[in-house]
């Protein structure tokens, strides 16, 4: 993705690091801020969550407790977690 693209995505993701599960009316708005597809903003922020959300987790919780509470299966949103002091590093 084009280095603009990915910045309106990050920014994004930091600005909700307590929950970086964007709604599909989030994933309309990113798509059309970053001039990219819907299904692109998905993808992305899959595999942000592994990289960058997991990454920042065991730093802050160890692998254990990262995988603890990282979801294990795709989640609804009212089954979101809400990580009351995940900051980024």
């Amino acid at each position: 993705l084009p280095t603009d693209s990915v910045n309106v995505l990050r920014n994004w993701m930091m600005e909700n690091v307590k929950r970086p599960y964007p709604t599909d009316q989030d994933k309309a708005d990113l798509a059309k801020a970053a001039g990219i597809t819907t299904h692109q903003v998905s993808n992305w922020f899959v595999n942000a969550r592994k990289r960058i959300w997991q990454t920042m987790l065991e730093a802050k919780y160890g692998e254990d407790g990262a995988h603890a509470l990282m979801p294990s299966r795709p989640l609804r949103a009212m089954e979101i977690p809400q990580l009351g002091d995940v900051t980024p590093t």
